[in-house]
């Protein structure tokens, strides 16, 4: 069962140096507001997300698993960010964004072989898409329903 953790860093040291930066930038703004309101900053987090995790798409398409297993963490930590931030204001788009992300991320998880990770990443995917179907109830959007059904 392959593990990921910090020994993948030396793999593409250019790739942790950038996603550093950028999670402490995304981190300290959230936390502090960089003098600005959260409101002011969560779509400039909500895109560099999305840049995140069309990186890891990417990856994953060239066959490149650890880069693009890299590329959602960077994504899901600033997702999980603005969760936190954000609590009650977070949205069902971002959480339904959150939640497919865990579910590709346990997905490339499993073809490499982590499978514990995978596991991990589909219970957290089924979790928020199981929050998000009560809050909404049956005003559940149908692209939403059928993200469930894919973890």
């Amino acid at each position: 069962m392959r593990q990921f953790g910090p020994a993948e860093s030396k793999m593409c040291p250019d790739f942790d140096k950038d996603m550093q930066l950028r999670l402490r930038y995304a981190a300290i703004h959230t936390r502090i507001g960089g003098g600005r309101s959260l409101e002011a900053i969560v779509p400039y987090l909500n895109r560099l997300a999305d840049r995140q995790l069309a990186n890891a798409n990417a990856k994953k398409d060239v066959g490149q698993q650890f880069d693009s297993i890299r590329w959602h963490s960077a994504a899901i930590a600033i997702q999980e960010v603005l969760r936190k931030q954000l609590s009650e204001q977070w949205s069902p788009e971002y959480a339904n964004s959150l939640a497919t992300a865990y579910c590709n991320r346990g997905s490339i998880r499993k073809s490499a072989g982590d499978i514990t990770g995978a596991i991990s990443d589909h219970n957290t995917a089924i979790a928020l898409g199981e929050i998000l179907r009560e809050q909404l109830g049956e005003q559940l959007p149908p692209k939403y329903a059928n993200s469930l059904v894919g973890s």
